[in-house]
């Protein structure tokens, strides 16, 4: 009966810190920016360039003999294509 005591015990501290933990928790409200240049996003060519990235079979393993390598260049260039200005900002 002491353990079953115990138990209850060891519970209800838990409970109570995470119900103090819960109430205390606070997030940073997040402010988006407008964008920029005001422009409309083309919802078209995002999902034309989401299908396309899905379409490459870039899947890693364990073993690196089994990993497609043209897969990941072909990515590569799509991604160098489908975003020249994000690419040519970036650091490789």
């Amino acid at each position: 009966m002491s353990v079953l005591k115990w138990f209850a015990g060891v519970l209800a501290v838990v409970a109570v810190v995470f119900t103090v933990n819960t109430l205390r928790f606070t997030t940073e409200k997040i402010i988006l920016q407008p964008r920029l240049d005001a422009s409309e996003i083309d919802k078209m060519a995002v999902a034309g360039r989401l299908s396309k990235g899905i379409q490459f079979a870039t899947i890693s393993h364990m073993v690196s003999g089994l990993n497609n390598a043209q897969a990941f260049k072909d990515f590569h260039l799509f991604l160098t294509q489908a975003f020249p200005k994000k690419h040519a900002a970036l650091e490789l």
